[in-house]
């Protein structure tokens, strides 16, 4: 969001406390919300680009063939019920 901010002109400009008509001080929220920072720059928030990319990841590795390493990673089965190394099972033929 501190990228995004840099990007807008104003980004990181305070919202003003008025009193009588006046400008007392500075307040501490930022003049545009999250929400309209990422209007502006036609933005994502960051999880859900994270997100994105991990379902495209997944689908990748389930399209490929069942002998390839990372697919058999993903659905391998533990043989004990605390495993501490996760590929030790993966050369064998489940």
């Amino acid at each position: 969001m501190n990228f995004l901010r840099r990007m807008v002109r104003g980004g990181f400009n305070r919202q003003h406390t008025y009193v009588n008509g006046e400008i007392e001080e500075e307040d501490w929220a930022y003049k545009y919300k999250n929400n309209d920072i990422l209007r502006i720059t036609k933005s994502q928030p960051i999880s859900n680009f994270c997100d994105q990319q991990h379902l495209k990841f997944i689908a990748h590795v389930i399209r490929s063939d069942n002998a390839c390493l990372p697919k058999r990673m993903l659905f391998m089965q533990p043989t004990r019920q605390y495993v501490h190394d996760p590929v030790g099972t993966v050369g064998e033929g489940h």
